[in-house]
Parts: structure tokens; C-alpha cells; sequence
């Protein structure tokens, strides 16, 4: 019998090993559902008889339930403790608030009576003195200006006349950049502009200064008259008579003013005024004349 080879024994040793190497592992078993049935039966059974024991152990329980009653006055004991130290501080701080407001009160209350008081008083002072020194500035610009007036109404040359108007315009342009509303000086701005033929800025200022003025003062008469004069200027004639009537309402002397006043002229030249004109300045003659 012919013998093998040492290198083909070789050979079928490493053929096997790689084989076994290379091979899946065998599966494990499955449990059956019986196997795992059962146990969890008895898990169940063991837990059941845990807690079996717990329940019936009554000196257990007994000992849980008194550590969590003093526990829960513990707590009660502590809570109210602090609540207590939280008051007290609120109450005292409390306390010490108030004195010191009060303390405070009657000291600011001593001072700042006798301070205010005082600045009350220099305040006072200060308005008066210089409302006063506002007044006297205005009065002297309108003193000024109505000197230029006067002078320009004085001379012939046409050219003197505007430049004396356009001083008195410039006095009193001065008075109302300083925010005066006087009537009387309302009066005398509409006057000079009047002067200077603006006659509707000058009749603008008339009703401003009919609009401030009293009742009882007499710019108010005087600024209904210049409102009657611009308006028949501008040919405006029923605003005119309107205004004439006030301006002699409020002062009767207007109408022998208006009877000569060159500024009517065109009302009375026209036959649908010139009656009532006469009525305004003239009412006695008017009720005299017997009807036709």
C-alpha cells in the first residue's frame, strides 16, 4: 500500500480549519412559550409576596407614619418660625419708615413754608418790575411813534410826510415784535398804516383792536370809527355804516368827526347810503323832515 504525503495531510488540516472559521455559530435555542410563561408567573408571585410582607408589617408602617408626622410639624414649626422673624422685620422697618417721614415732613414742612413763601414773593416782585419796565418801553415807542405822526401830518412835502409815517411805522413795529395786544396801540398801528395807504393791513389792526377793547373803553369807539373810515376807503360802504353806527354808540362825539371826514365821501355820494349816513350823524334832522 503506497503511503500519503506529509504536505496533503498539511493541506486537509488547513482546508478543515478555515472551514470551521468561516461557519456561522449554531443558533441558540428559542425559548418555548411555555419557558417564558412561567416566568414570569413567577415574578408576579415573587412581587406579590414583597409586598405581602410590607403590608402586613404593622410596626413598619407605624414607624413611617409617625417620622412623617413629626416631620410635617417640623416643618409647621419652621414655617411659622420664619413667617414670625418675616413680620416682625416688616413691623419694625415699618415703624422706623414712618418716624423718619414724619421727621422729614415737619422739617421740609418749616423750611419749604417759609422758603416758598418767600420765592413767591421775589417772583412777584420780579413779574411787577418787569411788567412795569415792558410798559414803560411800549408807552415810550408809542409816544415816539405818534410825535412822527403828528410831525408828518404837520409838514407839506409829501416826501417828509412818508418818511415821519415810515419812523412811526418802524416805533411801533418795534411794540409788536414784543407781543403787545393793547388796543390802544392796535389803534395807532392801524392809524399809521393808514398813512402809509395800506388801508387794508390798517383795517386788519381796527378790528383787532375792536375785538380786544372793552366795552366801556373808549379805543373801542375809536377803533369802530377807523374800522367805518378803511371800510368805506376799500368801497366796502355797508360795513362802513355798520361800523359808524358802533363807533357812535360807543361814543356820540364821532358823529360831528364823521360829518366832515373826507373818508365817507363815496357813501355819501351814493343815493342808496346817503340817507342812512345822515341818519347815523344827523338823527334829529332825519326825524324833523316830514315825509313825502
Amino acid at each position: 500500500m503506497r503511503r500519503s504525503s506529509p504536505l496533503l495531510g498539511v493541506a486537509v488540516v488547513l482546508v478543515v480549519l478555515q472551514r470551521c472559521a468561516g461557519a456561522d455559530p449554531a443558533p441558540p435555542a428559542a425559548a418555548t412559550p411555555t419557558a417564558q410563561g412561567e416566568e414570569v408567573r413567577q415574578l408576579r408571585d415573587h412581587i406579590a409576596k414583597v409586598e405581602g410582607e410590607v403590608a402586613s408589617n404593622t410596626g413598619l408602617r407605624e414607624r413611617v407614619a409617625t417620622l412623617e408626622g413629626r416631620l410635617a410639624h417640623y416643618d409647621d414649626h419652621i414655617k411659622k418660625v420664619v413667617d414670625d422673624s418675616i413680620n416682625s422685620s416688616d413691623k419694625i422697618r415699618g415703624y422706623v419708615w414712618e418716624y423718619v417721614t414724619y421727621i422729614m415732613s415737619a422739617v421740609v414742612a418749616v423750611f419749604g413754608i417759609g422758603g416758598g413763601l418767600f420765592l413767591l414773593r421775589l417772583k412777584g416782585l420780579q413779574d411787577r418790575a418787569k411788567k412795569r419796565h415792558d410798559e414803560l418801553q411800549v408807552a415810550t415807542q408809542v409816544a415816539r411813534a405818534v410825535g412822527d405822526l403828528l410831525r408828518g401830518d404837520q409838514v407839506v412835502n409829501e416826501e417828509m410826510k412818508k418818511v415821519w409815517w415810515t419812523s412811526a411805522f418802524q416805533k411801533l413795529s418795534f411794540v409788536e415784535e414784543e407781543g403787545n395786544n393793547d388796543p390802544d396801540w392796535l389803534n395807532w398801528r392801524a392809524y399809521t398804516l393808514r398813512r402809509l395807504k395800506d388801508v387794508p393791513k390798517g383795517l386788519k389792526m381796527a378790528k383787532r383792536a375792536a375785538r380786544i377793547a372793552s366795552a366801556r373803553s373808549p379805543q373801542r369807539a375809536r377803533a369802530f370809527y377807523n374800522i367805518a373810515c378803511y371800510s368805506a376807503l376799500l368801497g366796502c360802504k355797508e360795513e362802513a355804516l355798520d361800523a359808524l353806527r358802533e363807533a357812535v354808540r360807543a361814543q356820540p362825539l364821532n358823529k360831528a368827526v364823521a360829518a366832515d371826514d373826507t373818508d365817507f365821501k363815496c357813501v355819501v355820494e351814493d343815493d342808496r347810503f346817503r340817507e342812512q349816513f345822515a341818519e347815523i350823524i344827523h338823527p334829529e334832522k332825519i326825524r324833523a323832515t316830514p315825509s313825502t
